[in-house]
């Protein structure tokens, strides 16, 4: 069996309270952890387990070293840094400026000490990462996992599993990936305001692909970002099709890819598509 601890409440407190999932956990056997005694005790009780650990925290990686407890990262979604002539050179004066800014934050913050040294030695303990891509093995490699283990990412298993058949004859039409971006919930997580608001943004991507159905003689499918609330044909996209679930599928069929910068670009890669990125 498997149990989930639910670690929103805790590190997250603004997305818990805030923001509504349309696809809730529902494992039987999932606990919420609002505090961190409630997450301690959690710990303890599983503590014969295996723990994968998709928090990328350091207070929880801090206990489960703490605790001795073997666990595992997974690291499967890391987008490449720019490297090559393009990458800005490293500022030492920005840089000494940023730690300057980090210590006096750290004063005024006596509760997350115990983070930042742990974020500056990095005890990892009996932790294994499981990484895909080169960009996930530099992170790996950089944190002194004791073990790594190459793998992929996971778009690569739902691509296995839609198999070449859609590939080889491409659809009349072209994919935009949604990325609920007005509304993205990670503006909660890391307590930022959307930098755009909704009715620009619309308007804007509306009229945008209006232009990219007259150049290619084709419409546009709408591939929704999974924490969206679009209905079936909604106005905000000008009434065209939009699909939840399927991101893989449409764009294994399609001409060409829209995209800013999600993560499902490796579909596109993948499936060997042209790929139009709007800035």
């Amino acid at each position: 069996s498997v149990n989930v601890g639910d670690l929103t409440p805790y590190l997250h407190p603004d997305y818990s309270n805030t923001y509504s999932l349309p696809d809730p956990m529902t494992y039987e056997a999932t606990t919420r952890l609002p505090r961190f005694f409630d997450i301690f005790r959690f710990l303890i009780a599983n503590r014969r387990r295996l723990f994968i650990d998709f928090t990328n925290s350091d207070v929880i990686g801090l206990m489960l070293w703490a605790l001795r407890i073997p666990y595992v990262v997974p690291i499967v979604n890391e987008v490449p840094n720019l490297d090559g002539p393009l990458r800005a050179t490293p500022n030492r004066t920005a840089a000494i400026f940023r730690w300057f800014k980090r210590l006096v934050w750290l004063i005024r913050n006596p509760r997350y000490w115990l983070q930042f040294l742990f974020r500056l030695y990095r005890p990892i303990g009996r932790a294994t990462a499981v990484v895909g891509g080169n960009a996930a093995l530099r992170s790996a490699e950089a944190l002194r996992f004791p073990t790594i283990i190459p793998a992929h990412a996971m778009d690569y298993d739902i691509a296995l599993d839609i198999g070449e058949c859609q590939t080889a004859s491409a659809g009349r039409y072209a994919v935009f990936v949604d990325e609920y971006f007005p509304h993205h919930p990670d503006f909660i997580v890391l307590r930022m305001g959307s930098p755009v608001k909704a009715s620009r943004y619309y308007a804007e991507m509306c009229a945008f692909l209006d232009k990219v159905e007259v150049a290619l003689g084709c419409p546009v499918k709408i591939a929704a970002h999974p924490r969206a609330t679009y209905e079936a044909f909604d106005c905000r996209y000008g009434r065209r099709e939009i699909v939840f679930g399927r991101t893989g599928e449409l764009i294994a069929s399609a001409q060409i890819v829209i995209t800013h910068c999600s993560t499902s670009v490796n579909f596109a890669a993948i499936f060997n598509k042209p790929i139009l990125f709007v800035t």
